[in-house]
């Protein structure tokens, strides 16, 4: 079963998943939107379609992106150079 609560003006849900607690922004300042987000979370917890939280350490996470952006961005560079990957070195 989960619950809504108003932070300032903005309306949250709190709901248990897999016994771990969850506080969700619903992105709303209105009521009745936000008991309809409600019921639909609560249809897809009985469904069992609610994902899981991450268990996913952050620094994990930060080094994946800081990876993923080095290669886009070395190979988005090669590319406006002109293409080879060692472009000027050797005969």
């Amino acid at each position: 079963m989960a619950s809504v609560f108003k932070r300032g003006s903005v309306w949250w849900i709190h709901y248990y998943v897999g016994g771990k607690p969850v506080n969700r922004s619903l992105w709303t300042t209105e009521h009745r939107v936000a008991l309809a987000k409600k019921q639909r979370l609560e249809a897809f917890e009985v469904t069992d379609q609610l994902a899981p939280p991450s268990h996913t350490p952050i620094r994990t996470c930060v080094q994946s992106f800081c990876d993923y952006l080095w290669r886009t961005q070395a190979a988005r560079t090669r590319r406006e150079r002109g293409g080879g990957e060692q472009q000027g070195i050797g005969p």
